[in-house]
C-alpha cells in the first residue's frame, strides 16, 4: 500500500468516527426523550413539570375552558347572587364548633330530612335545576357561600361543609377566586365518570369572592362537545 493510499483510509477511518458521534449526538438527544413517550391517544404526553398529572389534550382543554365560562355566567345569576349574600349574612357568626356540629348532622342524614330539603328546594336550587335544563351534561351543580357551607345544590352531597376540602381553598383563593377545572374521576355524589368545574361566585361591586360553585360535568358531555 502507497503513501496515498494509507492517507486515504485514514480520511476514511476519521470521517467514519466523526460520522458515529454525529449519529450518537442525534440518537441520545432526539430520539430518546419521544421514545419515552407512552401517553395514551387524546392527551398530550404528562411530564415531571407537571406534578403527576394527566395534561388533556388541546381540544378538550378548549372545550373546558368554554365551560368554565357557561359557569362564570352562572355564577353572576342575580338570585343566586342574591341569595348567597343572605345566607353569609345569616353565618357571618357561625363559631367552628357550631359548623362541625352542622357538618355531622349533614353527614348522619339518612336521606333527604328536614335539614337537608332545603338546600334542594331552596331558590338557588331552582335555578340550578333551570341551568340544568338549558345546558345538558352537568349531573350535579352545588353552591357554597364564602365559608364553604352549602348554599343550594341540585343533588344531596356527602357533606355540608367544603372550605376543608382542596379544590373549594383553590377556587376562593383567599377571597380572590379563581376558575379551573379538575381531572377525569368518579364522582360519588353524582354516580358518574366527570371533571368538575370550580367557579368563584364574586360580589359584582367589589369583585371578591363571595362563595364558590362546583358543576360536574360528565365525560359523555364533553365528548359530544369535541
Amino acid at each position: 500500500m502507497n503513501i496515498n493510499n494509507k492517507a486515504f483510509y485514514a480520511i476514511l477511518a476519521l470521517l467514519i468516527i466523526v460520522l458515529l458521534g454525529i449519529g450518537g449526538i442525534y440518537w441520545f438527544g432526539l430520539k430518546a426523550p419521544k421514545q419515552a413517550s407512552n401517553a395514551p391517544a387524546g392527551t398530550v404526553p404528562a411530564n415531571t413539570a407537571n406534578n403527576g398529572k394527566t395534561l388533556l389534550s388541546a381540544e378538550i382543554e378548549a372545550v373546558l375552558s368554554a365551560k368554565i365560562s357557561t359557569i362564570e355566567e352562572l355564577a353572576a345569576n342575580q338570585i343566586i347572587l342574591k341569595e348567597v349574600v343572605l345566607q353569609n349574612e345569616k353565618n357571618k357568626d357561625l363559631s367552628k364548633n357550631a359548623i362541625i356540629a352542622l357538618d355531622t348532622k349533614w353527614r348522619a342524614s339518612k336521606g333527604i330530612d328536614d335539614f337537608i330539603k332545603p338546600f334542594l328546594t331552596n331558590k338557588i336550587a331552582v335555578a340550578l335545576h333551570e341551568f340544568q335544563e338549558k345546558n345538558p351534561g352537568y349531573p350535579e351543580i352545588f353552591v357554597t357561600d364564602k365559608i364553604g357551607l352549602n348554599a343550594g345544590q341540585t343533588n344531596k352531597t356527602s357533606d355540608y361543609y367544603q372550605a376543608d376540602e382542596s379544590w373549594w381553598v383553590d377556587a376562593y383563593a383567599g377571597g380572590i377566586g379563581k376558575s379551573y377545572h379538575g381531572e377525569i374521576e368518579f364522582d360519588d355524589s353524582a354516580q358518574s365518570e366527570a371533571i368538575s368545574i370550580y367557579v368563584p361566585i364574586k360580589d359584582p361591586v367589589n369583585m371578591k369572592a363571595i362563595g364558590v360553585i362546583k358543576a360536574v360535568l360528565s365525560i359523555t358531555a364533553i365528548k359530544s362537545a369535541l
